[in-house]
């Protein structure tokens, strides 16, 4: 047995809309699929239930792929909010005009972590992490040079 491809990141969202909006307006990616389901659910077992409804909107962007998942909860429950966590702890995405992008980001909804903000001389870059409108975050990196190099020193296999 050995995986055959990484199929996505899921993130749970509160408003499908406002994530397809905050997502493929905002931040370039593109809906390439959808996905809705009322029955018995992973997502459903997990949270001690028979079935809940799922909708989703699968966003792709330079060969990433992020589920933007929402449930259709029973009024009686709600999904807890954890952190400091182990696990996801945000995801990077090389910008260019960061203070642009930012206002536009918090014009969305996203919150600004101010004590983020990072400049580091000697790579000439320039960060700062947002939360997106449901709580997840992701790191700005303001950076010269190619966008696809790999950040650190490269890894020979």
């Amino acid at each position: 047995m050995t995986v055959e491809y990484v199929a996505y990141i899921a993130l749970r969202v509160s408003d499908l809309e406002r994530a397809r909006r905050f997502y493929c307006d905002l931040l370039g990616f593109r809906v390439f699929s959808e996905f809705a389901h009322d029955g018995p659910s992973p997502s459903a077992q997990l949270l001690g239930l028979d079935s809940v409804p799922v909708r989703a909107l699968f966003v792709e962007r330079d060969g990433t792929r992020i589920e933007l998942q929402h449930l259709d909860l029973p009024a009686d429950r709600a999904l807890p909010r954890a952190r400091p966590q182990l696990g996801l702890c945000h995801f990077g995405l090389r910008v260019s005009d960061l203070d642009g992008l930012v206002a536009a980001l918090e014009d969305a909804g996203a919150t600004l972590l101010e004590a983020s903000r990072f400049e580091h001389a000697e790579l000439g870059s320039r960060v700062a992490v947002v939360e997106d409108p449901d709580g997840t975050r992701i790191e700005l990196i303001d950076m010269p040079g190619d966008p696809r190099a790999p950040l650190g020193r490269p890894v020979s296999p």
